[in-house]
């Protein structure tokens, strides 16, 4: 009897430990993604505003840095844009959205989140009639009026970055 105590007491120990070890690997893992990368460093940008860090990135479109592209990215949302974002035609699609947005709202971020404030703004367009292959298949996309909402975070040093093209 008294053995089976002890398996059970060593087994419940054992569950707990993998379960902390898990729980604290994300937690750290997420910090550590949120901390910074090497390129926010040495690569200045204006990162003031929602208005700044959009018409930043814009620029650093029409210039062709990736790596300037990628630091008005949300660090969490880098490895989404990365890809995306390195395709020239990609780019070029994203530099036929209007220059200027629309704020929808602002408002702060809950104490649980590592961001002080959101904001969303709304880009209005006009799109022509285009093609674009999906699974397989040609779909024709209607012309006309089209609005998609860019979402911007503030992180806990003050800079805005995208979170959501």
């Amino acid at each position: 009897m008294k053995k089976l105590a002890a398996a059970l007491i060593l087994l419940t120990l054992l569950v707990a430990m993998v379960w902390w070890n898990s729980r604290s690997n994300t937690i750290i893992t997420n910090k550590v993604r949120r901390f910074f990368y090497p390129t926010d460093l040495f690569l200045s940008s204006d990162n003031t505003s929602p208005e700044a860090v959009y018409s930043g990135l814009r620029q650093a479109m029409v210039q062709a840095d990736s790596e300037l592209v990628l630091r008005y990215i949300s660090p969490l949302s880098r490895e989404i844009y990365a890809g995306v974002l390195a395709d020239p035609n990609k780019r070029a699609m994203i530099l036929t959205w209007p220059e200027t947005m629309t704020k929808l709202f602002q408002v702060a971020c809950p104490s649980d989140k590592d961001c002080l404030e959101q904001a969303v703004y709304r880009l209005d367009y006009q799109e022509a009639e285009t093609q674009v292959e999906w699974h397989g298949s040609i779909i024709t996309l209607s012309a006309g009026p089209k609005s998609r909402e860019v979402i911007f975070i503030k992180n806990l040093k003050g800079e805005w970055k995208i979170k959501r093209l």
